[in-house]
């Protein structure tokens, strides 16, 4: 009797043994699968987050080589715009350069045609005061000519040559000159010696006065007498 109930409660334990051996197993087998289970959970959401992260470190590398590219194009369109803001500066001082010897120019011209006109209108009145004179010495000469043809007996045939031949009448006889009419005077011919009318000859070229220089060859002419 006494070994039945120590068989039994052998047997009662081995048996709460068993079930608790089944029951351990069935909790480490359910702790396992939850243990893979999490894993894999965690595993995937691991792997989810590196694609994740992987695509944004990718998204931040394009952005970061765009932001580069525009910064470097931003960089050049400065560095051009720089380049042409210098190019406009250095066209500008080129373009107030020639302005300011444009300018100086003009002034200089002005000032120049200013003294060219003051000088012209100078001559003008001064060439008007000429001709004034030489219209007076004209009518002069012409009653001169006009009062020594009568009264010296006189005639005056131009030559044609820059030459004038004054031909006097002394005592009926003829008397005369050709005289070249210059500055210098030159006789070419002449019905008196030379030496007889140099002292004449030398006052005109002094005096430029033409008519004393008649008057004097008409008084050589009526005092020397007929070889």
């Amino acid at each position: 009797m006494l070994e039945t109930d120590a068989l039994q409660r052998v047997k009662k334990v081995s048996e709460e043994i068993v079930e608790g051996c089944k029951t351990l197993s069935k909790w480490t087998a359910s702790a396992a699968y939850e243990t893979q289970r999490k894993y894999q959970n965690e595993k995937q959401q691991i792997s989810r987050k590196q694609e994740l992260l992987q695509s944004t470190v990718l998204q931040l590398k394009e952005e970061n080589a765009r932001l580069l590219e525009e910064r470097q194009t931003l960089a050049l369109e400065t560095e051009n715009e720089a380049a042409e803001v210098q190019r406009l500066r250095e066209e500008q001082i080129s373009i107030e350069q020639r302005l300011a010897v444009s300018k100086a120019k003009a002034h200089a011209m002005a000032q120049q045609l200013q003294t060219e006109s003051s000088e012209l209108s100078r001559l003008r009145k001064r060439l008007k005061k000429e001709e004034e004179r030489s219209e007076k010495e004209r009518d002069e000469a012409v009653k001169k000519t006009a009062y020594y043809k009568e009264k010296l007996s006189l005639e005056i045939l131009p030559l044609g040559t820059g030459c004038v031949n004054f031909i006097f009448s002394v005592n009926g006889r003829p008397k005369n000159f050709v005289i070249e009419m210059c500055d210098t005077y030159v006789i070419h011919q002449c019905t008196l010696e030379e030496s007889e009318y140099t002292d004449l000859l030398s006052t005109l070229k002094q005096t430029q006065d033409l008519f004393a220089f008649i008057k004097g060859m008409s008084s050589l002419f009526a005092s020397t007498k007929d070889s």
